[in-house]
Parts: structure tokens; C-alpha cells; sequence
């Protein structure tokens, strides 16, 4: 029996309470979740490329979608994981431009479309994604991997801009906030640059052929290479380091580019290009481009070497911007100029207006600064059988800028701020011209200077031509290169040096050979027009020479020692201003030199004749080109003989001639017609404060006339050169005339002084004046500086037998000063007063007429000296029995007059021809027998 205060079992138990139906609920779900997570766990672990297919590859076809618009979609054959899930691979992954809208529309204009960005079209056949972290992109945590491979790309690229997103469009879908891999590599890459859209039936362009299509130029790189090293992007990222490409290293490779034209023709070829995008460098081997421009036929360079380039920009189509750049060993062929258009209106070039066309892709080319080392240029000029070659070139740019709105003409500052060119060493050019020789050329974009300079001219007669130095300002490459002609604004040549070959011109070898010469002959045979067909047109605003000289004249030189240096002109100096050069000018400018206004002037010069018997110089001479002057300093003729002992220097009686002229003037003269070869035509010719000295040795025989001595018309009338001038004058000369004679010891002088000559027209042109033209001569001068002589002549120097007139009057003298001449040559001396006299005489062909009145008084002679009588008593006989002391209009009614009528005597000078008659009719009137003088 229990205890009463015992419990019972049973009592100790509580009852259930039963489960309410939300704890059922609740425990349910879980239970479903748990379940759901399991097998999720089992898919993802299980069924990895289940999930990639479904989840990633729709979210990334939609991304290009949005991100590109409509026009474009993204293809993928196959995307799958390794077995391990540590590698991600795509087949057949491609990029498409479909051109039209989803509804077969090609109406692309909404807003929603997109935009035609440089893709048109990518495809690869792998991608390999290697230690690929699975599970953060499955949880969309981004794409992390060792490494990105993507295996042979075909990459067609087009003009077009990148897709501008909107402010609040990140560049990575939320499905992929970031991708980071330790290397990515694209390899085996081809990649088309057309500078076109092709036509979307074009078979070529989308049948995976290594060609581009037809109709479309562009660029071809068969085989390029990309390698990033630490790459990562976020949007963070993004923003703030666009310029590194997210990543530590960025290089790339690209071999066997070529360019091809819009006529499927490649005309540039590329070896390799090496290009790191982090230093933002890039460097080119081996680029050959063919007729890139119709005056250039082949351009080769060995490497190109880019620093500080910007890729952004470049990737972005905003064009090719960098540093620096270094061209090493170009080579240019030019075209041979039988292969261009020359057709005068060179229809086929561009005009200096028209615009660089750069392709779409590349819109723009700035470099801060450009060098060019060891450059070549080679050609084949007209007219020569050897190719020219300048080799050492060197060129520095600084501020290299080219786009679409530079025009070609701008390539005369070779686009750019500054620009300094230059070849060091000799070079060689042979041109139609001749083998055109130089040591060395420094230029700018605005100066060119060449450095000893030597042409071998093919010219006749030229046997070589040097300049210290060429200087050129303001020169238009641009016309240059079109083949327009030299343009510029200033040329300057410093001593060049002109050699004539020793046939040039032919030696003086008598007077005969002066007068019968014609060198302008020579000047009218030179017709051909002087440049060449590659520069049609020289034009300079100015053109300088300095220190010019010209060798080998030969005009005086010794027959028997023709490779003495003949004459030579030295110091010369031209100044002309606009000078321009063309078939026009060639011929009605060449009296101006082809120019609106010219100066010239030549130094001094000194010429020996041939025996070192004279010695002929000037000291300087300068002409106008416009005021169509030309003055003369200093010229002179000096015998190197002195002259008491000149005669015994030769076998027979020669005159010693001494001659200065300080100053002569020319006004007038007609360069035209002097350079053209016609003629030498001038207004004036002016001498002044001049002097002549002759001195004849009588003691010396008379050379045996061999030929009758020829008078001054029928020399004239033997000079070929078109001779023209309408006056010339000499003004206040002097001309002292010295004789010695047997058993004297000093030579007698007759001086006259203050003497003027006015000479008319001078002319040989026989279709002008006719045969009966006058040439007036008139002057007057002073005897012994006291008694005035005016002399008329009026002389026709065309008409083939001799006609001159001689007329005039003379003024009153002591005819005592006749006797420091008469002692020494006469055996008489005279005293008296000599108060005028008038001459009347006409020379006709072979017969000489006139008077002669002389008025004198008081009139005495005195011989001193006599071979068979005493002097005393010869003068005694002469004076009273024989002369007649006095001619007066007092004492003489009428007054005595000379007669002269004879025949001139063609076995003497002129001189003595016309003196003669006169001596013996002044013996008639004063009573001299001819046997006393």
C-alpha cells in the first residue's frame, strides 16, 4: 500500500500539445530550401557548363546589345568549363555588324540603334580563359583568371567613332564589375583597316579571306600579337587610369602589313611593327611604298622609332600623336620625268588649294618633334644617262602637324613650326645641264644654303662653273615638287667662278681679227631655253651675287701659249629684283635679266697683250639694268715699254700709245638687244678728262707695205657686230704726239688740250641709215694750250668709197710754241704770230679738194741746223728771198690761200694722206719748199 503522499507515475508525465500549422509551414519551406540549396550545390558543382550557358552567355549577348545597339550582336559557337571548372573556352566567338534592324529595316537613324562605331566585325576561333576563379564569376564577382588566351582573331576594323555612354552607363555589366587576369594574350591575329564600309555582299570581306574587299582600300596585318601582364579593370579603374590599359605591361607584335588602294593595288608594304603601350612606344622596320604620288615612284624605310605615343587617341581614331619620332634610312626614287604628265596645265596634280586626304582612321598626325638620319633620294633627270643619288641627308622637324584641313602647299614648311635639313659630305647630280657637284646643304623651312658648289656644264665653250656658296630664302617646296618651277624670295651666290674652255673665244691675233669677230654671234646661237622640264620656272624676289669672276676670255692671249689663264673679270657683282625666268621672259626680258630691276658691277681688271707690250685695265665698271647705263672707271692702256727705249724694241717704226680715261659714261644702252646677240645700241657715250700720249721713233725704218693701209669707214665697214649708237663725246682731253729723229736727243712734242669731240650717229645697220648717212663730227681744242681749233666732219662710214668732209677755223697763237717740236724734229724754228685760220677740204673717193687760208704775221724762221750751208745764212735767204712773213686782210689783198687738189695717196694713213696736202698748201702761202720740210 502506497504512501499517501507518494505520486503516482503516471502523474509525472505531461501531456503533448500538437504542432500548430505555421511551425508546419515554416519547417517546410525550410526543409524545400535546403533542399533547393542542395541541388543548386549539386547543378553549379555538377552541371557547370549547364549554368554558363544559361546565365553568362545570354547576359553577355544582352550587354554588347545595349552597350552597341541594336545593329550589332554577339555570336558564340560553344562556351564551356574544363572538368576541374579551372579553364573557361570559347569557339567561334563573334562580334557582327548586321547593318539593318531587327524587322530587315535599314533605316538605322533612331536613337536606340546605335552608331557605326570602327568594329564592323570580329571573330576568333578560341578563347581560353586559364585558372579561371569559378565560383566569384559564378557569384558575379567578376572574371578573374591566370591567363586569357585568344587564339587567331580576324579583327575588320572601319572609319567610325566609339560608343559614347551615358553619364550614369558604367563600362562593365553588374553581372561582370571587374576582370583581372595575369597575362592576356591575343595571338596569331589578323586585322583589316578599311578605309571604307564594304559592300554587305561583298564575298572577299566576309569569307574569311586574307584579302581586302574590292573598291576599298585599307590596311592588311596578317599576323600581329598582344600581350597585357597584371591586367585589371573595374569601373573605378576605369575612370582614373585609362592610360596604363589597366595593366602593368602592354606589348604587341605585328608582321606582313601591306596597304592596298582603292584599284585593289598594294602599294606599301610593312616588315614588322613593335609597340609598347605603357611607354608609349612604337617601332617600324622596313616600310617600302610604291608611287605613293605621281613624282615619286618607290619610298623605302628601314625603321621608324615612336616615343610618347598616344594610344588612346589612336585607338580612339583621334589620330597619331606622339613625342618623338626617328626615321632611319629612307630611300626615295623619283619618278622619271618621262613617265609624269606634262602637260602644261598639269592636270593630273594637285592644286595648291586642295586638302591632304588622310584616311578616316587616321584624321590627324601631330609629333612634337621628327629626326631623319642617313636619308637617300635617287633620280633619273631629263636629258642624263646616270642616275643622281644625294645620300647623308639629315632632317629635324619640330611641331609636325598634318589633318584634314592642312593643304598640300604647306609642305613648303614641311608642315611644321621649325624644320632644319641638311646633307653632309659631296653629292653628285647629273642633270641636262652638266654633273652638278656640292660639299654640303643646310637647310630650314624657310633657308636653303649650299656649300661649294661645281658644275661641269655641257654647255659649248663653259668648261666649269663653281660657287663658294648658293643661299635660298622663302623657298615653295610645294611648287618645286610639282614640278611648277624655284620659287622664292631670295637668291644669293658668293664667289662664283666661271671658266671658259680655250676655244671659247678665239685669241687676238691682229686688228683684223677684232673687227671681223662677232662674239655676239655666240650670244644668238644660244636660242634653246636654259632650264629644264622639271623646273620649268625659276622666280626669285631677289637674286644677290657677290664676288663673282670669269676666267679665260682669251682675247688678248698668245697665240703660241693658249693655256696662259687669259682675261678675266673679277669682283663681279648683280643685284636684281623679281627676277622670274620663264619662256616669256626668255626672250622680252633677257635685256633686263629677266627681272623688273638689275644693277651689276665689275672690278677691276688687268690684261697683258701678247709679248708683255701693253698692259689694259679698268678700274671698275657698274650698270643700271632699268636706267640702261653703264659707266666705266679708269680705263687704260699703258705700254710696259718705256719709251726711250720702245723703238729699238722693234725692227721697224711703231707708235707707243698711252691712253687713260677716268671716267665714261654710256647712257642708253639697249640691254636687250646686247643680251639677245643683236647688237650693241646705245643713246650716248661720254668720255671724260681723258688723255691720249703717242710717241713715233723716226728712227727706225718704215715697214715695206705689203696691202694698201685701209681707211677708218672701210674698217668700220668690216665690223660684224649691229653697232648703234646715236652720239659719243670726249670732253676736256689731251693729247700730247712725241717724235724722235736722227741726231736728235729728245723727242719733239706737239700737245693740244681742253679738247672736245662730239661725235653723231655711228651706225653699220644699213637697212636703217642707207649707204648716204652722215655721221657729223664736231670738236674743238687748243694747240700747244693757246691756239683754239674748231673742226667740223662730216663723214658717211657706210659708203664704200671714201667720203669726208673737213671744215673749220683756228684762232690766234704764238707760233713760237710750235718750237720745242720743230727744234727736235725740223731744222728750223719760227717766230711770229699766227692769228687765224679756215679750212675747207673734201676727201672724194680717191681725190682730195679744198682750201686752206691761214692769217699770220711777223713770221721769221731760224735753221739751226743744215748739212751743205751755214743755218745763219739759210734763215737770211729764207726769210728775205722765200718766205712770206705776213698774210693779212692790212697788208695782203686779197689774202693768200692754199689750194689743195691731189690725189690721196693710199700707201700712207689717213693722216699723213690728208696732212700732206695740207703742209704743202700752208708751204704755198708762207712759201716753205717742200725739200726744207
Amino acid at each position: 500500500m502506497q504512501h499517501k503522499d507518494q505520486k503516482s507515475p503516471i502523474q509525472g508525465v505531461k501531456p503533448t500539445i500538437p504542432r500548430s500549422k505555421r511551425r508546419k509551414i515554416i519547417y517546410s519551406v525550410v526543409g524545400i530550401i535546403l533542399l533547393l540549396a542542395l541541388a543548386g550545390i549539386v547543378l553549379v558543382t555538377s552541371f557547370p557548363n549547364t549554368i554558363i550557358h544559361y546565365a553568362v552567355e545570354p547576359k553577355l549577348k544582352q550587354f554588347i546589345t545595349e552597350r552597341l545597339g541594336r545593329r550589332y550582336s554577339l555570336e558564340i559557337n560553344s562556351i564551356a568549363l574544363t572538368s576541374n571548372k579551372d579553364s573557361l573556352i570559347l569557339t567561334g566567338v563573334r562580334i557582327i555588324d548586321n547593318g539593318k534592324a531587327e524587322d530587315e529595316s535599314t533605316d538605322t537613324t533612331s536613337p536606340n540603334f546605335g552608331v557605326a562605331l570602327p568594329l564592323d566585325r570580329l571573330s576568333t576561333d578560341t578563347v581560353i580563359i586559364a585558372a579561371l576563379d569559378y565560383w566569384k564569376l559564378i557569384l558575379q564577382k567578376g572574371l578573374f583568371a591566370g591567363t586569357i588566351s585568344i587564339r587567331s582573331p580576324k579583327i575588320f576594323l572601319r572609319p567610325g567613332a566609339l560608343p559614347k555612354f551615358a553619364q550614369n552607363t558604367g563600362l562593365l555589366p553588374s553581372f561582370l564589375p571587374a576582370v583581372s587576369s595575369k597575362i592576356i594574350k591575343i595571338e596569331n591575329a589578323k586585322v583589316y583597316f578599311s578605309e571604307g564600309k564594304p559592300r554587305s555582299n561583298e564575298a572577299l570581306y566576309y569569307d574569311g579571306s586574307t584579302a581586302l574587299p574590292a573598291n576599298v582600300g585599307g590596311l592588311l596585318v596578317k599576323n600581329a600579337s598582344l600581350e597585357f601582364h597584371d591586367f585589371y579593370l573595374d569601373e573605378p579603374t576605369y575612370k582614373k587610369a585609362l592610360s596604363t590599359f589597366f595593366c602593368k605591361s602592354a606589348t604587341f607584335h605585328a608582321e606582313d602589313i601591306s596597304h592596298v588602294d582603292s584599284l585593289g593595288i598594294t602599294d606599301i608594304d610593312v616588315e614588322s611593327v613593335n609597340g609598347d603601350l605603357i611607354d608609349s612606344s612604337m617601332s617600324i622596320s622596313n616600310i617600302v611604298a610604291r608611287k605613293p604620288i605621281e613624282e615619286i615612284r618607290k619610298t623605302s624605310i628601314r625603321q621608324i622609332e615612336f616615343s610618347g605615343l598616344d594610344w588612346s587617341a589612336a585607338l580612339a581614331g583621334h589620330g597619331f600623336h606622339a613625342r618623338n619620332a626617328t626615321i632611319t634610312n629612307p630611300q626615295i626614287a623619283l619618278q622619271d620625268i618621262s613617265q609624269i604628265n606634262t602637260h602644261p596645265n598639269y592636270a593630273s596634280h594637285l592644286s595648291a588649294s586642295d586638302l591632304i586626304p588622310l584616311p578616316s582612321l587616321l584624321p590627324s598626325i601631330e609629333l612634337q618633334s621628327v629626326n631623319i638620319t642617313n636619308a637617300e633620294i635617287y633620280a633619273l633627270l631629263p636629258q642624263s644617262h646616270s642616275i643622281s643619288a644625294l645620300k647623308r641627308i639629315t632632317m629635324s622637324l619640330h611641331q609636325f602637324r598634318v589633318d584634314s584641313s592642312t593643304p598640300f602647299a604647306n609642305i613648303s614648311t614641311f608642315f611644321s613650326e621649325r624644320a632644319n635639313y641638311g646633307i653632309k659630305g659631296k653629292s653628285s647630280i647629273s642633270t641636262s645641264l652638266g654633273n652638278l657637284k656640292f660639299g654640303q646643304m643646310d637647310g630650314t623651312e624657310k633657308t636653303l644654303k649650299i656649300l661649294n658648289v661645281d658644275l661641269e656644264p655641257t654647255v659649248k665653250g663653259l668648261q666649269l662653273i663653281r660657287l663658294s656658296s648658293a643661299e635660298v630664302s622663302g623657298i615653295n617646296i610645294w611648287k618645286l615638287l610639282m614640278r611648277e618651277g624655284v620659287f622664292s624670295s631670295s637668291l644669293t651666290l658668293r664667289n662664283p667662278k666661271i671658266y671658259l674652255s680655250e676655244k671659247a673665244t678665239s685669241p687676238i691675233t691682229s686688228f683684223d681679227s677684232i673687227i671681223s669677230s662677232d662674239p655676239f654671234e655666240k650670244i644668238r646661237q644660244f636660242k634653246e631655253y636654259p632650264l629644264p622640264l622639271l623646273l620649268p620656272i625659276a622666280s626669285f624676289g631677289s637674286v644677290n651675287v657677290f664676288g663673282g669672276s670669269l676666267y679665260g676670255i682669251h682675247f688678248l692671249d698668245d697665240p703660241n701659249n693658249l693655256k696662259g689663264r687669259g682675261d678675266s673679270i673679277m669682283n663681279l657683282q648683280i643685284s636684281l629684283k623679281n627676277f622670274k625666268l620663264n619662256q616669256n621672259s626668255w626672250i622680252n626680258k633677257r635685256g633686263m635679266l629677266f627681272s623688273d630691276a638689275g644693277t651689276f658691277q665689275i672690278g677691276a681688271m688687268t690684261q697683258q697683250t701678247p709679248g708683255a707690250i701693253y698692259r689694259y685695265s679698268e678700274g671698275g665698271i657698274k650698270g643700271d639694268l632699268r636706267k640702261h647705263s653703264l659707266t666705266i672707271d679708269s680705263v687704260i692702256v699703258h705700254p710696259l715699254i718705256p719709251e726711250d727705249s720702245f723703238g729699238s724694241a722693234f725692227k721697224f717704226r711703231t707708235e707707243r700709245i698711252n691712253l687713260f680715261a677716268p671716267h665714261i659714261s654710256i647712257e642708253g644702252l639697249d640691254y636687250q638687244s646686247l643680251l639677245l646677240g643683236k647688237g650693241l645700241y646705245v643713246d650716248s657715250v661720254k668720255f671724260f678728262d681723258w688723255s691720249l700720249h703717242v710717241y713715233g721713233d723716226r728712227r727706225r725704218p718704215e715697214a715695206p707695205r705689203t696691202s694698201i693701209e685701209k681707211y677708218p669707214h672701210e674698217i668700220f665697214q668690216q665690223v660684224r657686230i649691229p653697232l648703234g649708237i646715236k652720239s659719243v663725246g670726249a670732253y676736256n682731253g689731251n693729247i700730247s704726239f712725241r717724235e724722235s729723229w736722227p741726231d736728235t736727243t729728245e723727242p719733239g712734242t706737239i700737245t693740244m688740250t681742253h679738247v672736245n669731240v662730239r661725235i653723231g650717229e655711228i651706225s653699220n645697220d644699213t637697212m636703217k641709215n642707207g649707204l648716204s648717212k652722215v655721221t657729223p663730227i664736231t670738236g674743238d681744242l687748243k694747240i700747244m694750250n693757246q691756239g683754239l681749233v674748231r673742226f667740223n666732219l662730216d663723214y658717211k662710214l657706210m659708203n664704200p668709197v671714201l667720203d669726208l668732209k673737213i671744215y673749220g677755223d683756228a684762232g690766234s697763237m704764238d707760233a713760237s710754241l710750235l718750237n720745242n717740236y720743230l727744234a727736235l724734229t725740223e731744222p728750223f724754228t719760227l717766230s711770229g704770230v699766227v692769228r687765224s685760220a679756215q679750212f675747207n677740204i673734201e676727201l672724194k673717193n680717191n681725190l682730195m679738194t679744198g682750201t686752206l687760208v691761214p692769217q699770220y704775221d711777223s713770221l721769221h724762221v731760224k735753221f739751226f741746223r743744215w748739212d751743205k750751208f751755214p743755218p745763219g745764212f739759210v734763215s737770211f735767204l729764207a726769210n728775205a728771198l722765200f718766205m712770206r712773213s705776213h698774210n693779212i686782210p692790212a697788208l695782203d689783198h686779197p689774202l693768200h690761200s692754199g689750194e689743195i687738189s691731189s690725189d690721196i695717196d693710199r700707201n700712207v694713213s689717213l693722216f699723213w694722206a690728208v696732212w700732206l696736202p695740207i703742209r704743202s698748201a700752208i708751204g704755198s702761202v708762207v712759201r716753205i719748199p717742200e725739200w726744207v720740210w
